[in-house]
């Protein structure tokens, strides 16, 4: 298939940001529509575990790529194919088998890539459903929203890959995993398993317990963590405070994440 580098294909995006609005559904664990697609539903821990963290991981890391994956950073200005476009017309079929799965495992739908006309679309009828270069970025920040790839205070410290061909692909997301570690330094809190974290929140949370925990997204999992985090740290200044000790720049607990 031929593909013009220097053509400009127009894309749609609806989410220029993440609104107040799309906070508050992220908080709730509410469904997210995307436009052709439809409702993006956050999986739960009990989901997750269901399925397979290590495989939730696999999945979800193919929401991390970017056009540096693809094209070489001084070509970048050149090529104005935008990345739902260079993930299709650039890769293996083993790759593409692996974006299928990856769709099917956030959305509940088989799909099948449509090569020439650069479109992924249910393998069973569904008008409502069709991926192409004019929704995918609203469909990929969506799920990356809903599980705390856009966070650059997600504390666990990176993830861990099953196999080799996981950590294959896993490694191309440089740029992603430099800012979990740059958060790792800064918070000095050294490795740190995923599973740690569900179990501080069910442990340190007022209203959480080891039962209730699994019900959380993703979004809902560092949320309440971070949150704790900042209660935990408000608490020691005031009180290092009363001690003597100097300064009147202590963090409210209640100060935007």
């Amino acid at each position: 298939m031929a593909i013009d580098m220097e053509k400009k294909e127009q894309t749609t995006q609806t989410f220029t940001g993440l609104t107040e609005h799309l906070k508050l559904k992220l908080l709730a664990g509410l469904p997210i529509e995307v436009p052709n697609v439809g409702e993006i539903k956050p999986k739960t821990l009990k989901e997750i575990i269901h399925h397979g963290y290590d495989k939730y991981v696999t999945y979800l890391n193919f929401f991390s790529f970017t056009k540096e994956d693809f094209i070489k950073s001084e070509y970048l200005e050149e090529v104005k194919l935008p990345l739902f476009t260079l993930l299709l017309a650039f890769s293996d079929d083993e790759f593409k088998t692996y974006m299928k799965e990856a769709i099917h495992f956030f959305t509940g739908i088989e799909v099948e890539i449509l090569l020439e006309q650069l479109l992924v679309i249910p393998k069973k009828n569904n008008p409502n459903f069709l991926i192409s270069s004019e929704n995918f970025e609203d469909f990929r920040q969506v799920i990356r929203w809903q599980n705390g790839l856009d966070d650059e205070t997600n504390p666990t410290g990176g993830l861990k890959y099953k196999n080799d061909r996981t950590r294959q692909i896993a490694e191309k997301l440089k740029k992603s995993q430099e800012e979990v570690n740059k958060q790792k330094r800064k918070e000095n809190k050294g490795d740190l398993d995923f599973s740690d974290i569900v179990s501080a929140i069910a442990s340190k949370s007022f209203s959480l317990n080891k039962l209730t925990v699994f019900d959380l997204t993703m979004y809902q999992v560092y949320d309440e963590y971070k949150r704790l985090d900042l209660i935990d740290n408000y608490q020691l200044t005031i009180q290092a405070m009363m001690l003597g000790a100097k300064g009147d720049n202590a963090k409210h607990w209640s100060s935007k994440i």
